[in-house]
This record gives C-alpha cells, structure tokens and sequence, in this order.
C-alpha cells in the first residue's frame, strides 16, 4: 500500500496567559524544490514568557522558516542546511528586534521543527519545545529540553520535589534571540507507518503526563480531533500555559482523514 503524510496543528492561549505567545507551522513542502527530498516542515515555536515581544519572537522565528522554503526554491539547496540556517537567521532577527524595541531585553522565543518524509524526519530543536516520536501508544522523546530543570535532573543535584518548588523550574537556558550565536541539537528519526509525529510546547508535556498524551494517540480518530483532545486535557489539568500541538502520521495515499493545520 502506498503511504503518504498528513500533518496538522492548534494552538491554544490556556487558562492563565492573556495572549498567546506560541507559534506554529505545518507546511505541506511537495512542489518546493529547496525541500523536495521532505514532504512537510512542522514546527512550534514558544515565546519566552514574561518578555516584552514573545509573541513577536515566536513569529519571527516561523516567518524565517517559511522564507527559508519558498515556492520554486532554488535546486540544489539541501533541506538540513536550509532548516538550520533559518534557525540562525531567526534568532539574529530577534537578537535585533530585542535591541530596538524598549523594555525587551531578553525576548526570545524556543523552537523546535522536523522536515519530515516517510520513515525518516529530521529535527532541530533550541529551547524547552519538545519532539516526540509516539508508537502504540507510548511516546518516546526525541529532542532534550534546553532548561534549568533538565540539567538539574541530568546532574543528579536536586531531588524532584527540590526541582518543583525552585523559582527557576521554568527556567530556559537557551533560546533563539537570546544571545549574538546560539547552538542548535539536530537529530536524525526513523519512524514507521503505525507511528506518529508530535511537537509541541511545553504547555502540553508540562502539565500532561507522557502516559496520558500516549493514551490519546492510541484513542485517536482525525488530527484535528487529536489536537482538540491534546489541548482539552492540558486545559484540563489548569491550562497553566499557551498550548500547542502539531502532529503527523501516515494515511494510505489518496485517502482524506482530516482538515491539514494552516501553513
């Protein structure tokens, strides 16, 4: 049977936050030449909280990737290139915005994005926003979080209930526009046809557990269903944060499940 790829993506502003601060993109890429060898981008984006311009950051950093794959992109550009140099582009635009707009010192936004074909993906990731790959129902994490938290847990310093109650929890220890350069984690993905694809912000895997988040992808119908149930169970646990999911998996070619996330 002939495979092919459907994607789709929500964003959702949660119970506490006044504005959504998150972005996101699901770009079908057939027909682009720069990214030909990939049937989609996806990616989500997450403003800093707290920072004047977050919003504006986690745009920025979307924009760059649409612009790194124009319609008619020049051949011979590899995609992996072509991601990562829009990582760099978007975190020296926020680098300036953040000099040019007063009181913003500091905005920046995470990122994490995949090209995405059958049986492969390759993911970046800067930031505390999350990669998964998710099989029968279990997801397994692709991306490390860039965060206080995670490198408390990777150096054994603190227990979990010390990590839980620190003021830094929250804490991201690298972001694009934060700083002049920054690093970027690239990974390679070999998916199957029964598994899934999700990226999302950390209003989703901060307040849901992995457990729970498995067991909507085993309960799953369309996308845009699963994306609904994915931001309904983080509001559900308090909506502490901006939500956002993105999520892809395979459909037998020709066949319709569901509405496509907007590019």
């Amino acid at each position: 049977m002939d495979l092919e790829i459907e994607a789709f993506g929500r964003s959702d502003v949660g119970r506490k936050r006044d504005r959504n601060e998150d972005d996101f993109l699901c770009l079908d890429l057939a027909g682009r030449t720069a990214a030909a060898e990939y049937a989609w981008l996806l990616a989500v984006a997450d403003g800093i909280g707290g920072h004047i311009g977050g919003a504006q950051a986690s745009a920025a950093a979307v924009r760059a990737l649409k612009e790194a794959f124009p319609p008619g992109g020049r051949a011979g550009l590899a995609a992996r290139d072509a991601l990562l140099g829009a990582f760099r582009e978007a975190n020296s635009e926020i680098f300036r915005m953040a000099a040019d707009i007063p009181g913003s010192t500091g905005m920046g936004t995470t990122l994490v994005a995949a090209l995405v074909r059958p049986g492969f993906a390759f993911v970046a990731n800067v930031g505390d926003s999350r990669a998964y790959v998710v099989r029968r129902g279990t997801l397994y994490p692709v991306t490390r979080d860039h965060s206080w938290a995670a490198e408390q847990r990777a150096a054994h310093s603190l227990s979990e209930s010390d990590i839980e109650r620190s003021p830094f929890r929250r804490m991201v220890t690298r972001s694009l526009g934060y700083e002049e350069n920054v690093q970027i984690d690239g990974f390679e993905v070999d998916w199957e046809a029964r598994d899934a694809l999700l990226l999302c912000s950390d209003g989703l895997c901060g307040p849901v557990p992995e457990r729970t988040l498995g067991r909507a992808f085993r309960r799953a119908g369309d996308l845009r269903a699963l994306c609904d149930r994915l931001i309904h169970l983080a509001n559900g646990r308090g909506g502490p944060d901006n939500i956002t999911a993105v999520t892809a998996r395979f459909r037998p070619a020709g066949r319709q499940w569901g509405r496509r996330g907007r590019a």
